[in-house]
Order: C-alpha cells, then structure tokens, then sequence
C-alpha cells in the first residue's frame, strides 16, 4: 500500500501507525490546515484501523516555513487557533508549526513529530510556488510518497 502527493510549498503530512500497519499521506497547504485535512486523516485512522494517536508517528517534509510565508496573514489573525503561529513582527506564518500543534491537541505525542524543517521557497532543491510566483520561475511541484512493505510471504 503506498499513495502519492504534489505539493510546491504546501506541506506533505506522512502518517505512520507501527502497531496496525497503517500509512497515510496528506497534503496541507493553508486551506487543508484550515479544513484540519490532517486531523481529518488521523481520525480517519482512529475509526477505520483502530489507530491510538499516542502511538502514530508523523513526519512533515518540506514546505514553506515561516521565514518565507508571509501571505494571508489578515485572514489567518481572525481565527483564534492560528494566534500562536503569527508572528507578526516578521509578518510571517509558521504553518507547519500550526500542523504540529493541531496533532498534539488530539494526543499525538510531540516527541512522535519529525518536522524537517526544510524551506521549499529558501532551498533551491525544492520547487516552491512562492519562488515561483515571484521570480517568475518554471512551474513545477515536488512529490512525496509514503509506502507500506508488505511482507512478501504473507
């Protein structure tokens, strides 16, 4: 079992459940951060594998980072879950620290969280629609893909 996403600055959420064997990959730009699609996918994995949250692992790769968001902001401040990943002296939004605090208020254990980090729009390994937008570069996405090794004598 594996899936695939497109993302360009919009974080690719990989979930992992050891004890069920379950994956998951979802991508979360700002609407899917609004719309809780991560939290909507953990849920999802609760009901259907009977997933513990203190047990699913979660890795969010690249995408852009605070240093780099600094669009949607006066939308963003009217919505009371978002104070905390405002900063608005930088004017900037830290939206994958927004999707890592969403997964600890459910029971997602912090130390179960690997945020890469990684800047799509800073780093020029990446494609980044931000730097596209803006230096008027081609047009491309980056893909993640998470897979589940099934035992092949199973």
């Amino acid at each position: 079992m594996g899936f695939i996403v497109k993302h360009a600055d919009c974080v690719p959420i990989f979930l992992f459940d050891p004890k069920h064997d379950v994956v998951g990959l979802v991508h979360s730009g700002l609407r899917g951060a609004i719309q809780k699609v991560g939290l909507m996918a953990i849920m999802k994995m609760i009901s259907e594998f009977g997933s513990d949250p203190k047990e699913i692992l979660v890795g969010l790769g690249p995408g852009i980072q605070k240093c780099c968001y600094k669009k949607h902001i006066e939308i963003l401040s009217q919505l009371p879950d978002w104070s905390n990943c405002i900063d608005t002296e930088n004017n900037s939004i830290d939206l994958p620290g927004y999707i890592e605090a969403m997964f600890c208020e459910v029971g997602i254990l912090k130390r179960h969280i690997e945020n890469s980090g990684v800047c799509t729009s800073c780093s020029q390994n990446f494609h980044s629609w931000t730097r596209q937008r803006d230096q008027n570069e081609p047009k491309g996405n980056g893909v993640s893909i998470i897979v589940l090794k099934q035992n092949m004598y199973d």
